[in-house]
C-alpha cells in the first residue's frame, strides 16, 4: 500500500524490525523483512481516501463558480443547517 499525498504526518504506525526472528519466526518470515502496521487513524484516512475515489471526479466548475461566489458575497444558502448537521452525527 502507498500513501502518498496527506501532508506532514508523521509516525501514524509502528515498525518492528523483523532482522533477526526468533526460531518460531524464522519459517513465517525467513527474509529478514520489516513489518509495518498502521494506527487506527491512519486506516481510517486510507478508507476514507478509497470512498472518495468512488465519488467520481471533482467539478472544478462547480468549485471555481462556488469560490466566486463566496469571494463576491452573493453565494446564497438554501441548504437547512439543522437537517445537515442532523443528518452528519445521524452518520456517526
Amino acid at each position: 500500500m502507498k500513501v502518498s499525498g496527506i501532508g506532514s504526518l508523521q509516525s501514524i504506525g509502528s515498525v518492528k524490525s523483523t532482522s533477526a526472528p526468533s526460531e518460531a519466526g524464522r519459517s513465517a518470515n525467513s527474509s529478514g523483512a520489516t513489518t509495518v502496521s498502521m494506527s487506527s487513524d491512519a486506516a481510517w484516512i486510507e478508507s476514507l481516501r478509497a470512498e472518495s475515489q468512488k465519488l467520481g471526479p471533482i467539478r472544478s466548475e462547480v468549485v471555481a463558480e462556488t469560490r466566486a461566489q463566496l469571494n463576491a458575497g452573493t453565494f446564497e444558502q438554501s441548504v437547512d443547517l439543522d437537517s445537515l448537521v442532523d443528518s452528519l452525527l445521524a452518520d456517526f
